[in-house]
């Protein structure tokens, strides 16, 4: 997106993360460019790259960096959620529900899903006036390790009952049913899951 001209906010667990991604980005494009000056072809213009710290397993985090977004930013044209981890060992986070009520979310559940969830709710407004806007869940093929379709044990799994690929695959499933129900209550905002990737023109 940046090497087409967009203006990317970099979202990371650490500045350092982002930091190596933009050093990379700017490496892999001054690569393409050294080609592109040979063949006496438009060399690529990168758009301007943010960094923006956020643990997308932490209410709190996701919270602070929406705020700040908003306060510096006027648009969204595309929210991108990437953000996952992976059969990972059990643990829990904290998250509170509208009514104050503390839930210890299973942390893959809270990573791939609840995280984004959280994120494109703070976010909805700011999508809902910019014009074309679109939301990108990056699901997975893994979604078919869940056995079930109701998630919701998932979310709350116990250490004894925890299967890591089981979870997993259910945080994935739920990207897909979030994807779905996105596109169903957001107004002017063109929702897709990057498993089944539509182009639209």
């Amino acid at each position: 997106m940046a090497e087409d001209g967009a203006n990317v906010v970099l979202a990371c667990r650490t500045e350092q993360k982002c930091a190596t991604a933009i050093e990379e980005i700017e490496k892999t494009t001054a690569d393409k460019n050294k080609l592109l000056q040979v063949q006496n072809k438009p060399t690529i213009t990168l758009g301007k790259m943010e960094i923006m710290v956020v643990d997308m397993a932490s209410q709190a985090s996701i919270s602070s960096a929406c705020e700040d977004f908003l306060n510096d930013h006027d648009k969204l044209d595309v929210l991108v959620h990437n953000a996952g981890i992976m059969a990972t060992p059990y643990g829990t986070v904290e998250w509170k529900g509208d009514g104050g009520k503390v839930t210890n979310v299973e942390k893959q559940f809270a990573t791939n899903h609840i995280g984004p969830y959280y994120m494109t709710g703070l976010l909805k407004d700011i999508l809902e006036k910019t014009p074309n806007s679109r939301v990108i869940n990056h699901s997975s093929s893994a979604s078919a390790f869940c056995p079930v379709t109701e998630l919701t044990p998932y979310i709350t799994v116990t250490e004894s009952d925890y299967v890591t690929t089981d979870t997993y695959g259910c945080s994935k499933r739920a990207n897909r049913y979030f994807t779905f129900g996105l596109n169903q209550h957001l107004t002017n905002v063109c929702c897709v899951d990057d498993v089944y990737l539509f182009v639209f023109e």
